[in-house]
């Protein structure tokens, strides 16, 4: 409740002073216009009987003046326009020192709020939700394969170290402006990575509810909580006994844990990547389909196919695939 309640509060503030920040720069615009005119209208008054000196040119003179940048092609000649050009300088600058710290104030605001994580992503490519170190990993991993993809990090506080190279909002998953902020809304692919169970599963619901075509992949800890997440609508479940799959291996085959280890970071030796199979591809061999995908001198090794039938391995490379299906590929670092 207590959450809810600080998040609510949040937004309120934050309407507020960007509602005061609108007020104060129509106030000053209005006001520097409205000195402007007056003293145009005054310079005419004082000047007008000269030859050189018409309202367009007296508002000029005041716009300038004000301003702090004389450039001398128009001057008073008579005390009481000198009188008032004192006074435009005066009231000009003190106008631009006003507008100044009004925009610096505000520039300050917005970077503060940032650090605070109460800002708004503006593009989003893919949005990791959680407050786990698996976050962090999964945010390696989309870096080494997509480096040009623009991640966001939504999580419950703002960390003590922010993440130097993405972009965050800390906030409740409940509150419908923090995902908005988040850019729940707008994003294709979601990662939760929750340490708590029941927030990845709270989360899932939230983030299907105002995103229904997002891609959403979900870590969790146990099996019985990844049936409830997948029927939440997450698309993928990551649960954590693959985790203990290959701790178990790497005391009986140590060297088969620590090829799953290498192959599933694009920084190990070795990569594994997936090439779906496009209409043109339709009915060839697997051998003439990593063909056509492989560079000179590059190394692929076809592994597996990922089919409607499930996953099923490659026992030979003349065996057929349809459209649509994925082959798993074994790729060495140095074609990367």
């Amino acid at each position: 409740m207590s959450v809810v309640v600080t998040s609510t509060l949040t937004v309120r503030l934050r309407r507020v002073f960007r509602a005061a920040f609108r007020r104060r720069v129509t106030y000053i615009a209005t006001l520097f216009i409205a000195v402007a005119v007056i003293n145009a209208l005054l310079f005419y008054y004082f000047e007008g009987w000269r030859d050189d000196v018409d309202l367009a040119t007296a508002f000029y003179w005041s716009v300038i003046t004000m301003a702090t940048i004389g450039y001398g092609d128009v001057t008073p000649v008579t005390w009481a326009g000198r009188v008032l050009a004192m006074e435009a300088a005066v009231v000009g600058i003190t106008a631009f020192t006003i507008v100044v710290s009004v925009i610096a104030e505000e520039f300050i605001s917005r970077t503060t709020r940032k650090l605070m994580g109460l800002g708004k992503l503006k593009r989003v490519d893919i949005l990791v939700v959680g407050d786990s170190d698996a976050c962090r990993e999964a945010i390696r991993e989309v870096r080494l394969n997509i480096p040009h993809a623009e991640i966001g990090w939504l999580m419950p506080e703002p960390p003590k170290q922010p993440p130097k190279d993405v972009e965050f909002v800390a906030g409740d998953i409940d509150d419908d402006d923090t995902l908005m902020r988040a850019g729940a809304d707008r994003v294709r692919n979601i990662i939760v990575c929750y340490r708590d169970d029941s927030k990845a599963l709270h989360a899932v619901l939230a983030l299907r509810r105002v995103n229904k075509e997002a891609r959403i992949v979900a870590l969790t800890g146990s099996g019985r909580a990844a049936e409830f997440i997948k029927e939440a609508g997450a698309d993928f479940v990551v649960p954590a006994k693959i985790l203990g799959r290959i701790a178990a291996s790497a005391i009986f085959e140590p060297s088969v844990a620590h090829f799953i280890n290498d192959v599933t970071s694009a920084s190990g030796l070795f990569d594994l990547i997936e090439h779906v199979v496009t209409k043109s591809e339709d009915g060839m061999s697997v051998k003439e389909v990593v063909s056509r995908i492989r560079s000179p001198g590059s190394r692929l090794v076809p592994v597996a196919v990922l089919g409607e039938g499930g996953l099923r391995p490659v026992l030979s490379e003349d065996e057929r695939v349809r459209e649509g299906e994925r082959v798993i590929i074994l790729r060495s670092v140095a074609d990367k």
